[in-house]
């Protein structure tokens, strides 16, 4: 039988509080996996880059707003999934290299409208990415 005293009691709700904690804890990992720690950390930005750039250019090209960004966010650049090198030779002088996440070729007969080719697969790209990496 646990006997308390005046002296025993704070010691034991520094205990049971610990517990608490540590049960909660062990909850909200169980019932949200690793991502559960995630959510104690900073927010997090997803940065996508404009066609022809890459993560890392775009990244490089926002730095002071990236540092200051930085204080406050977890911020991720990810690459688009098409390679403007691979899809079609860029017109001369347009540099147009890196990559993209999606491409558009305009309507025949149809001055100033497109059809959207690999929008889905972006989408999709972006979306997996963020299932697996939280």
């Amino acid at each position: 039988m646990l006997s308390m005293n005046r002296r025993s009691l704070p010691a034991n709700i520094f205990r049971f509080r610990l517990l608490l904690f540590l049960l909660v804890v062990f909850i909200v990992l169980v019932e949200g996996g690793v991502n559960a720690l995630s959510a104690m950390t900073k927010p997090r930005i997803l940065a996508l880059h404009g066609k022809t750039q890459t993560a890392e250019s775009f990244s490089k090209k926002i730095g002071g707003a990236r540092r200051k960004l930085a204080r406050e966010f977890d911020l991720t650049f990810l690459d688009g999934p098409i390679d403007l090198e691979e899809v079609a030779v860029p017109p001369p002088g347009t540099g147009a290299s890196g990559k993209a996440w999606f491409l558009r070729e305009p309507l025949e007969g149809k001055p100033g409208e497109f059809r959207y080719l690999k929008l889905a697969e972006a989408m999709k790209y972006v979306t997996n990415y963020a299932s697996m990496n939280g």
